[in-house]
């Protein structure tokens, strides 16, 4: 991601090395003294606010080799140079553009 607030922003997303959506243009509000930041973690509002108890009880959320570059990074610095040896592939989700 490239955060702005003008034509100059850019979000992209790789998976098994394809590129899956690539969008350019603004991605953030011009106001933004900080930009966005990351959290990671199963977001349920309902867990807490909810009148009766959720059917379901336990989720999952599994997060492998996540990489962040610096404001010069590219693919190339975050690419992993070759998978564990125990690597599944998976297959590539269907994103709607």
């Amino acid at each position: 991601m490239v955060y702005s607030s003008t034509n100059t922003g850019l979000i992209e997303v790789w998976h098994n090395n394809k590129l899956l959506l690539r969008r350019k243009g603004p991605n953030t509000y011009a106001q933004d003294k900080h930009y966005p930041y990351f959290k990671w973690g199963i977001y349920k509002w309902g867990w807490s606010y909810t009148v009766r108890p959720p059917a379901v009880k336990n989720r999952v959320l599994f997060f492998s080799d996540v990489r962040v570059a610096g404001p010069s990074g590219n693919y190339q610095s975050v690419y992993p140079e070759r998978l564990p040896e125990n690597a599944v592939p998976v297959k590539s989700p269907k994103i709607k553009q």
